[in-house]
């Protein structure tokens, strides 16, 4: 594991980070003839996005000892991210294969199955993680990788809030992972030991195994009621949602004329959020807004992290009537 820096992160986040394969030209990968290599990850596209907003933060994972992984460490770094990095010779880092499909949507082929980080266990969560932090930010990817990644999650979370930190836990339901009662039973017991609690709509049905047409407002209150202090919901063009203390706050979307590219807006959205919070932990609506914001402006560009707006051109486009770039 990498010495820690002397340097105290506002966020600590943790979870796997991937390399990213993609055809060079766009075309569908049966028929590439040259590959592009990237990387992608939950917590590591918002820990950028929060580097990117000045936002101190350190990034905790387990990468395999291969060139994969230095590639995700040396970008990482890159970007201004601390990484604290548990190197695995067993084990290999884990790859996504990524093509463009009819309609603009995106397929996605894992190999993650084995990857070093599903061999993290709780014996590898060390208090110095959190060495300086006031918030912990991880996704439900983590606890889907194994049963000894899982029993990681719970440690650190476990830990995380014993030292005073705040949890903020993003459900980021992947089914191919793992069995829908399994998934249910995990990330609902993780949303009950959060603080902040982040799901998507379709998240929240499936958590409380809803009617496809039940409410925004009603889907928040119910996850509300397993017990986060405070709840954020996307809702894509519509803004987002939040409950805190039975009070609901709804925020109107910042138009785009056109979406680029969606992916990664959640993370984009995710780093806005918690970039305010962890300053100001009361001013949930001004958190919502920058959200909204960063989560339109990463819509117009390619990548699950390249166009995460920097402070700069944040406050650009603040002071204009559309989205600067």
């Amino acid at each position: 594991m990498n010495a820690i820096t002397a340097a105290k992160p506002e966020i600590v986040t943790f979870g796997e980070t991937l390399a990213v394969v993609l055809s060079a030209s766009g075309e569908p990968l049966e028929h590439a003839e040259s590959l592009r290599l990237t990387i992608a990850g939950a917590e590591s596209n918002v820990a950028i996005g929060l580097a990117r907003l000045e936002t101190r933060v350190r990034w905790i994972s387990r990468l395999g000892d291969d060139p994969f992984g230095a590639k995700i460490q040396k970008t990482l770094r890159g970007e201004g991210v601390e990484t604290v990095v548990d190197w695995d010779e067993a084990a290999p880092t884990a790859v996504m294969f990524r093509q463009r499909i009819a309609g603009g949507d995106a397929s996605v082929y894992y190999y993650r199955k084995g990857s070093a980080m599903s061999r993290m266990s709780a014996a590898d969560v060390s208090r110095n993680w959190f060495d300086g932090a006031a918030c912990f930010y991880f996704s439900g990817i983590t606890p889907a990788l194994s049963e000894s990644a899982r029993e990681a999650t719970f440690e650190a979370v476990r830990l995380a809030k014993e030292l005073g930190l705040w949890v903020c836990f993003d459900p980021n339901l992947r089914l191919k992972l793992w069995h829908g009662a399994h998934a249910r039973q995990t990330l609902s017991a993780l949303a009950e030991l959060s603080d902040v609690f982040l799901p998507g709509i379709d998240e929240a049905r499936f958590l409380l195994n809803a009617p496809q047409d039940t409410a925004p407002e009603d889907l928040i209150q119910g996850v509300a009621d397993l017990g986060p202090k405070l709840v954020v919901m996307k809702l894509g063009p519509h803004g987002s949602l939040a409950l805190r203390d039975g009070q609901l706050i709804k925020t109107p979307p910042h138009p785009v004329a056109t979406v680029v590219d969606a992916i990664g807006a959640g993370d984009a959205f995710t780093a806005g959020l918690l970039s305010v919070l962890v300053r100001e932990p009361e001013n949930v609506e001004e958190a919502l807004q920058l959200a909204n914001l960063l989560g339109a402006m990463a819509t117009q560009g390619h990548g699950d992290w390249q166009s995460l707006p920097t402070l700069r051109q944040v406050d650009l486009t603040k002071s204009g009537a559309t989205i600067a770039r």
